[in-house]
């Protein structure tokens, strides 16, 4: 059976990206989306496992505050929800409306209109080091809006291990084919293929 090691580098980032299932969050903060990248500490400068966090998850115990607004957290204010969105649902009032695609669109061709959104939600467990990512985006029709974002399925306190949603936007620009390929990988693994890849064909088509 082949055994795969862990480069310090990606046995670091793999603890980073499990902490985000782990987080500590206000009422407030516990239902949103946050990006999948590391982040600073505000209290201590170490790592966060979003760069949205102002606190890693142990200075956020140790203050009692949420690790986004710092709200002070009481007994009910805790929660290790992360974002519940259901896959390629965005927040209510928050997202923009367009098409929007998950796994089950793999391959297809999508016809679009030219300034419309599109939200791509494909299921994965960041705990176990893959992350979804960008691998390309041919033709210029279609833009990237932002960074991708993790949503973790909800779970109970001290459960580990959960997957969720990653959650990328685009937005077509102009008339024209695209073609988006997003790839399931570790980051820190560059000589490794991924495991498997998104693929979306786009007509972006005049209003």
């Amino acid at each position: 059976m082949k055994r795969t090691v862990l480069s310090p580098i990606g046995a670091a980032l793999l603890s980073l990206i499990a902490a985000t299932a782990a987080a500590e969050f206000c009422d407030k903060c516990r239902d949103k989306m946050y990006t999948a990248d590391i982040g600073k500490c505000t209290a201590c400068g170490g790592h966060t496992s979003s760069g949205m966090f102002k606190l890693c998850r142990k200075c956020s115990a140790a203050q009692q505050k949420c690790q986004v607004c710092l709200a002070q957290l009481g007994g009910a204010g805790a929660s290790t929800d992360e974002a519940v969105t259901p896959p390629g649902k965005p927040s209510a009032g928050k997202r923009p409306k367009g098409v929007e695609l998950t796994d089950a669109d793999n391959g297809k061709t999508i016809k679009v209109a030219v300034g419309k959104s599109l939200t791509i939600a494909l299921e994965g467990n960041p705990t176990t080091g893959y992350q979804w990512q960008t691998g390309k985006i041919d033709g210029a029709s279609i833009r990237e809006e932002g960074k991708p974002e993790y949503a973790a399925k909800k779970h109970s306190a001290g459960m580990v291990g959960v997957g969720g949603t990653f959650v990328f936007r685009f937005k077509t620009v102009k008339p024209g084919k695209s073609e988006i390929k997003l790839v399931y990988l570790r980051p820190w693994e560059k000589d490794t293929p991924p495991i498997k890849s998104f693929v979306v064909k786009i007509e972006a088509e005049p209003k």
